[in-house]
């Protein structure tokens, strides 16, 4: 799953991400764009459109995605 979110950044797409918090239960959803750094490891480096600060993701514990103005993808 986190490969298709990476194109879709790396195309210039912005997408909403919802993730777990690795540090509680609390699940967060934001807008992201790509950032200029290579997203590989364990992590995504994105880019938070609303504060345009670049935010690192634990890939395994995204729970959605989707394009703007797309359907949901959900799964691993």
């Amino acid at each position: 799953m986190t490969e298709n979110i990476i194109e879709a950044l790396d195309r210039g797409e912005r997408c909403w991400i919802t993730f777990k918090s690795m540090t509680s239960d609390t699940e967060h959803t934001h807008l992201y764009k790509g950032s200029c750094y290579p997203s590989n490891g364990d992590k995504m480096l994105v880019v938070n459109v609303e504060t345009e600060e670049l935010e690192d993701i634990e890939k395994s514990s995204i729970i959605s995605w989707t394009k703007i103005d797309s359907v949901i993808c959900k799964g691993s």
